[in-house]
């Protein structure tokens, strides 16, 4: 399933809703699964935006679904951020998602 997703948090903080309509969209295909996170030594369930361009993928570890309606879907999880170090840094993140018609 296709859907256009906004990442509704700057490094772990809530973006004011006022300026939610300028942050990034991002659209894709939706894939779930088990993935496994090596330093933490356990399976997360990774959520993926997989785009149809050459753009970056979205990824969210231990995705739930908290939030359905008809065109609207709330998705939160953490984010993983390489840092210049080489180290990952992990931020809280939730995703607003709209699903998109694929039939036409």
């Amino acid at each position: 399933m296709e859907f256009e997703v906004i990442c509704a948090r700057r490094e772990g903080k809530v973006v004011p809703r006022w300026q939610l309509g300028s942050m990034p969209k991002h659209r894709g295909r939706l894939l779930m699964r088990d993935e496994s996170i090596d330093d933490l030594r356990r399976l997360s369930r990774c959520a993926t935006i997989q785009p149809s361009t050459g753009k970056k993928m979205l990824k969210l570890w231990d995705a739930q679904l908290i939030h359905t309606t008809y065109d609207t879907w709330v998705m939160t999880g953490f984010e993983r951020v390489e840092t210049d170090s080489g180290d990952s840094r992990d931020y809280a993140q939730t995703w607003l998602m709209t699903p998109l018609d694929t039939l036409g």
